[in-house]
Parts: structure tokens; C-alpha cells; sequence
């Protein structure tokens, strides 16, 4: 089973991402900040990023430059959203996919069939 960690820190966005990953057949975690997904991608290694790019602290494009970085991550697609059009930016700085909020499972499904 693939394995997905999600970041929001809105809980309500959190809360739909969780519950379509999970419609997806998917394990998931929850986070609410880069730098929590981080640390959980080092207790265990994701298939997939799914991470909002506005939150305090570390927000996804911050998330997205040090997976591509780090040679422990790197590889492991990660797919931005945002309520705001970022997606030109989001590609510029290597997402595998972009994702406008609020979306429905068949972009969540696309966005992952994209990115994988």
C-alpha cells in the first residue's frame, strides 16, 4: 500500500485531504508543517508529499527544494496546493503537480497518477 504524508495547516483542508487520500486506498499522516513532515519522512519514507504551499514556518515550496535536495528524499514527487493560483509557480520550482483548492478526488487521483 502507498504511503502519503500530508501537510495543511488549516484543519478543516487537512481534514479533506486525509479523507480522500483514504477514499484512494492510500495510507496517510497528517501534518501541519514542513518541518513536521520531515521528521515524519524520517520514521518512515512516503511515496508521495502532498503539502500546502502558505503555512507558517515551513511552507511547501520551502518542503518541496529540501526533498529534491536531500539524497534521503529525493525522487519522492511532491504535489503543492493552494487556494491562491501558484501553479506556474509550483512547477518552476519542481512540483510534480499542482493543486487549486478547494478540489474534488478525481484532481487528487489525477494529480497522483501524474506525479507517480
Amino acid at each position: 500500500m502507498s504511503y502519503v504524508i500530508i501537510v495543511d495547516d488549516d484543519p478543516a483542508s487537512l481534514r479533506m485531504a486525509q479523507t480522500m487520500v483514504a477514499q484512494l486506498d492510500w495510507e496517510y499522516v497528517g501534518t501541519s508543517n514542513g518541518a513536521e513532515a520531515l521528521a515524519e519522512a524520517q520514521r518512515r519514507k512516503p511515496d508521495l508529499f502532498l503539502s500546502d504551499t502558505n503555512m507558517p514556518g515551513m511552507g511547501g515550496i520551502e518542503l518541496l527544494k529540501i526533498v529534491e535536495s536531500d539524497e534521503n528524499f529525493r525522487g519522492i514527487p511532491v504535489i503543492l496546493m493552494s487556494g491562491e493560483n501558484r501553479e506556474i509557480e509550483a512547477r518552476e520550482n519542481g512540483a510534480a503537480a499542482f493543486i487549486q483548492k478547494p478540489f474534488r478526488l478525481e484532481d487528487l487521483r489525477a494529480a497522483i497518477e501524474k506525479a507517480m
